[in-house]
Formats: structure tokens, sequence, C-alpha cells
């Protein structure tokens, strides 16, 4: 099979900065950060394939400026990668030494900043010269003011493996945490991360596996089918699955540090600890804020607890009707904290929190049904004073819930 064909080039680059093009005009509000730097990687992708074809299929010819620049945004897919992963997990705020991630980046513009000066007749006659070997115009980055022969590309995919490494254990390490939302998540948000990084391996394991096994000609083809592959998995997933873009469920948030004299319980408190009840005529979200029970160990936490305090809260103050309603706000009306939310509401009911909210708004939508709104108010009208922002989505949880669209349920009640 012929492997050298910009078909190859073309598709994944159209794929990548189609998805990076929907990431960054339809961003998550929920997570900005996050957001960011799914789309900054995608764009870095996309270019670096985009520029690479322009180069080895001559395209460079009429444009000599745009030579030997695919490294620039090709050095950036795995750090981008690895802080998108890192704060979808962990919520990660960036820091000073997150700079370290683009010292790839700076080295190759010193090594190269000569070159870049140069006239584009004089990358011209350059890239005519190497272009004489397929190989060296695509592996070899000779033009270089330090770096050897292959230098540059060698360092990348060493960076690329140490990186891949990386998120393995981050993601090991909340896989294993019992309390991180991760693993109280719905299937498809787990499967896109899984995805994410399995089809990141996909993409550094097989040119290092052909640069062992073949000649120089092989790792220049697999190179080709190992970006096709990764862009085309990880595109197949995000447009059948678009809603892994817009939740932040899967980050933990650690509890605030107590000091050591709070998390020490004595015999007569551990004995009253399953005593702690909310009077009827008590409110339970005070109650529950100003008892002691979340200044203990997180095992005497009950879901029964949270439930009172959380079902209170939602009939009362009717938060859901904010069409951006957040498991974040949720925690900071309640002081729960939003990994205990997430691991009772995905344990308890075995959905994730916009299933969860949604259940509320299509109970409230009925009691509206039920006082005959629907005669004076349009249904599109009455969703949105429920909380929904489309008509799709209200129609999709309301038959999950009732069985019936909603014409249909109203008929029959009527």
């Amino acid at each position: 099979m012929y492997l050298e064909s910009p078909f190859f080039y073309l598709i994944s680059a159209t794929l990548l900065i189609l998805v990076a093009l929907i990431i960054t005009f339809k961003p998550n509000r929920e997570d900005g950060l996050a957001n960011f730097y799914l789309a900054a990687y995608f764009w870095c992708f996309g270019l670096s394939v985009m520029i690479s074809l322009a180069v080895v299929f001559g395209y460079v010819l009429s444009f000599p400026h745009v030579y030997r620049l695919s490294f620039f945004p090709g050095s950036l897919i795995m750090p981008f990668a690895f802080l998108y992963l890192r704060r979808k997990l962990y919520a990660t705020k960036p820091s000073l030494i997150d700079l370290l991630h683009f010292l790839p980046f700076f080295l190759y513009l010193i090594d190269y900043f000569p070159f870049l000066l140069l006239s584009g007749q004089e990358k011209l006659q350059i890239y005519i010269q190497e272009a004489k070997d397929p190989i060296r115009i695509k592996l070899a980055y000779s033009e270089g003011w330090f770096m050897p022969d292959f230098g540059h590309v060698i360092l990348r995919y060493i960076l690329f493996l140490g990186y891949w490494i990386a998120q393995v254990w981050i993601l090991l390490k909340a896989m294993h945490n019992p309390n991180h939302p991760f693993n109280y998540q719905e299937k498809v948000q787990k499967q896109w991360i899984q995805i994410f990084v399995g089809s990141l391996f996909l993409a550094i394991i097989t040119p290092l596996l052909a640069l062992w096994l073949g000649e120089g000609q092989t790792v220049s083809n697999w190179i080709n089918v190992a970006a096709f592959a990764a862009s085309l998995i990880q595109v197949y997933y995000l447009v059948f699955h678009p809603e892994v873009l817009y939740s932040l469920d899967t980050a933990y948030l650690a509890p605030k540090s107590l000091p050591l004299e709070a998390l020490s319980i004595t015999e007569t408190e551990e004995s009253s600890i399953e005593s702690i009840a909310i009077s009827e005529n008590e409110d339970p979200i005070s109650a529950f804020q100003t008892s002691k029970r979340y200044n203990l160990p997180s095992k005497e936490d009950t879901f029964d607890s949270i439930q009172q305090v959380v079902e209170a809260y939602m009939h009362s103050m009717k938060p859901f009707t904010k069409p951006r309603f957040s498991i974040s706000d949720l925690s900071e009306s309640t002081s729960i904290p939003v990994y205990r939310l997430s691991q009772y509401i995905n344990q308890r009911y075995q959905i994730n929190f916009y299933g969860y909210i949604n259940q509320f708004r299509i109970e409230y939508f009925l009691s509206k049904i039920v006082a005959g709104e629907h005669e004076l108010k349009t249904l599109d009208a009455l969703s949105s004073e429920c909380g929904f922002q489309s008509r799709a989505t209200f129609v999709r949880a309301f038959k999950l819930k009732t069985g019936l669209t909603p014409s249909e349920y109203i008929s029959h009640l009527f």
C-alpha cells in the first residue's frame, strides 16, 4: 500500500481544524480554560499536518516562507494535550512552572532563527536541494543553527512519549481514587478521556516502532498513518458525542484542608454522629452547613444527608431554572464538595449531574402543566422557564422521564 499520499494529510488536517473551529466558536462556558487547551491542541495538530502537506507535496514552491514552520505548532501538540487532561481531571490552574512546557518551542525558535530571517528565494533554494531526498525533507531538519540532523525529530518523539506517560499517570491516579468524579461519570465521558489518551499513544508508538523495525521511508509513511488514525478516532468520537465538550463533572476539586484537631473524633462525637438529624421546622441547608458533619472524615457523610440538603435547596430556591446552573454552583450554595455531589448523584441515580438537574426541570414543567399554564403559554416558553436551553434537549429529557413527548403527555392527561 502506498502511504505517501496527500489524502492522509488533507483528511487529517481538515478534520482537526474543523473540530478546532467548533470548539473555538462554541466554547464550554463552564470551564473556558479546558476549552482553550483542547482547542489549542486541535489547532496545533491541524496546522502542523497542513504545513507538512505543503512541504511534502511541493506546495511550498508558491509559499516558501512556510517551509519548516510545522515544527512550531507540532512542538505544542502534546503540552496542550497534557494541560487539557490535567485541567479536565483536576481543575488545575496555570502557574509559572507551566512555561516549561514551551521550552521545545523556544529551542526550535532559537535554532532556526537564522533560517527564519532568510528571504523567500533563499529558503526556496534550500527546499529544492533537500527535496531530492524525501526522508531528509521530512525528518532531517538540517537547516538549524546547532541541532544535528534528525535531532529535532528524535527529541520531539522522546518528549511526546514522556508527555503520554504523564497523561497515563494522572489518569490512573484519578481511576484509583474512589472519591474522584471520573469513577462515577457517565460512560460517554469516561470513554472520551480514555480514547483521547489511547489515540495519542497510537500516534506516538507507530512511528517509534517503524523507526525500530524499518528504514527511513517506512518511518515517513507510518507517521502519516499514525496522525490520520489518531485524528480520525478523536474527531469521530467528538462528532457523535458532542456532550463531552460541555461537562465539568470530571474535575476533582479537593476539599479544603482542615486543622488536625478538626479531624480527630472523640468517642462522644463518634457515638453522636448517627444522631445528627434535621428537624422538620429547621432549614436543612443551614443545619447542614452549621453542623460538624463536614469537619468529620468523609466516611461519616451519608448520601441520605446530602439528599436531604440538595432536595431542600432545589425545591425552595429552584436553581435549576437557570440554564447554566452547574455542579460548582450547587456546591457553593450547599457547602458540599463537588466530588461528593458527583459521587452521590452517580452512585445513587446512575446518571451525571445534568441528567439529575433535568429531572427537577421536568418535574417543575409537569407542575406547570397541572396548573394549566400550557393553556396560556407555548411549550417552548414553559420549557425555557424550567431551565432548558433548547427544544431538543427538553423533548429528550421529557421522553426519558415519562416515556412520552410533551404533546402526547398533555393529550393523555386532558
